[in-house]
């Protein structure tokens, strides 16, 4: 995993959150009843202020028995 130290966003900036989820066995889940405890969690870890202003994009599932995990990449939104 790779992490940028001391990266925080600007205060009411768009943030996409890219979200790959490996789950432990082929029990059905919903990845989106997830959303709302991880973006509390890290705007409380002070990656950004708001979490109002993070985008979830979810990239994949799929099963990993032997490292379960969820990985999370965040990009500040450009305006098209």
């Amino acid at each position: 995993m790779f992490v940028k130290k001391n990266k925080k966003f600007p205060d009411k900036t768009k943030i996409i959150c890219k979200m790959w989820y490996f789950f432990p066995d082929n029990r059905r889940r919903d990845t989106h009843n997830t959303f709302k405890i991880l973006f509390d969690a890290i705007e409380k870890g002070g990656l950004y202020k708001d979490d109002k202003y993070v985008m979830p994009w979810v990239m994949d599932f799929t099963v990993d028995r032997d490292n379960p995990r969820l990985e999370m990449e965040f990009i500040e939104f450009k305006e098209i």
